[in-house]
């Protein structure tokens, strides 16, 4: 008895890792693939080079390589005098909605400029994308110099929306600022392990979240955690309370933007109920607040909310959410993506 009921068990164990097995390709090719993190240097936590696959909000597969680049590689380092002189370079800088695991690589509008707009000033164009989830501008701000060395840009393009202005406070991420007597400062949080609480809290987990099953059980448990089950992106500063230096922070981070990147522009994508008619939508407060800070300090910013607005009304089709998430909600799909690297594209060309 003792022998068949080890023999039992043996069995039951077995069915459960085939299981297990079965049921991680089935959510690595349906759901989420996830490629792991590592610690850069200089760049901080950024995802390991490999194929990323969303299935959670939208569809995406996305190729990530060396140094957090999404979709294209950054330039040779050993790359000629010449063939540098040859290339119009632009770089994008943003956060998850610009990194956009939820679309394929063609779609990112990232990668449209460069379809859009294959030539500029008689030279090739390319377009790196260095997005990253929950990135700010402090991110931006604190890796001008690795960027400028790296890749060279002829000019950079920074997305930003409501909540990137809003986490320019948060510490629980690799980059943020700090009030530093009369101005701020920014600094680098070098023991950031990660937004998700689960992970966070069980750093042990942490290695285990490239499994999908473990990904997705940890991304269900960390909504048990939050207040609300909206995503990430939609809820990231949703606790923020207007305070009497935010308009300072922002005139700050903006004048080191303008001053460490060669023609700039933002690409600012606003917070927009499309359920709502037209006359009761109201610019955010972040985003008065950049549009007035822009002219101020002389920076072309697009602001996508015209554009998205006018498309609705005439497609019905919102720049947000997708057929197995909230209707107009979360981050772009095709449609958001196809209308800022059309905007994009048109600067750049009308210069």
């Amino acid at each position: 008895m003792g022998i068949m009921r080890y023999k039992l068990a043996g069995k039951a164990l077995l069915a459960l890792l085939v299981a297990l097995v079965a049921w991680e390709g089935i959510l690595e090719v349906t759901t989420i693939r996830t490629t792991g993190f590592q610690q850069h240097p200089e760049l901080g936590r950024i995802l390991n080079p490999g194929l990323y696959v969303n299935g959670q909000e939208g569809y995406g597969i996305t190729k990530i390589y060396a140094e957090g680049a999404i979709a294209q590689p950054f330039p040779d380092p050993k790359e000629t005098a010449a063939a540098r002189k040859a290339e119009y370079r632009i770089l994008f800088l943003g956060d998850s909605y610009t990194e956009a695991l939820q679309v394929g690589d063609q779609v990112k509008f990232f990668r449209q400029v460069q379809t859009r707009m294959p030539e500029l000033d008689s030279r090739k164009v390319m377009t790196y994308d260095a997005g990253r989830s929950s990135a700010s501008p402090a991110h931006y701000a604190y890796l001008a110099e690795f960027y400028e060395k790296r890749v060279d840009p002829d000019a950079v393009v920074i997305q930003m929306n409501e909540n990137d202005l809003k986490d320019l406070y948060g510490e629980n991420s690799s980059y943020y600022a700090t009030k530093d007597g009369d101005s701020y400062k920014l600094v680098f949080n070098e023991e950031f392990i990660s937004k998700n609480a689960v992970a966070a809290k069980l750093q042990a987990l942490y290695g285990l979240l490239r499994l999908s099953v473990v990904r997705v059980g940890s991304d269900h448990m960390q909504k048990l955690l939050e207040k609300d089950d909206a995503a990430a992106e939609e809820t990231k500063g949703a606790d923020f309370t207007p305070q009497a230096g935010d308009e300072q922070l922002v005139k700050w981070i903006f004048g080191i933007l303008k001053e460490q990147y060669p023609k700039l522009v933002f690409v600012f994508l606003p917070q927009i109920d499309f359920q709502s008619p037209e006359g009761e939508q109201q610019p955010g407060y972040f985003e008065k607040i950049a549009e007035r800070t822009a002219e101020e300090q002389g920076i072309p910013m697009l602001n996508m909310r015209q554009d998205f607005v006018n498309a609705y009304q005439d497609t019905g089709l919102p720049a947000y959410g997708f057929s197995n998430t909230t209707f107009g909600t979360g981050h772009m799909n095709s449609s958001g993506h196809d209308l800022v690297s059309k905007a994009v594209a048109n600067y750049f060309e009308g210069r």
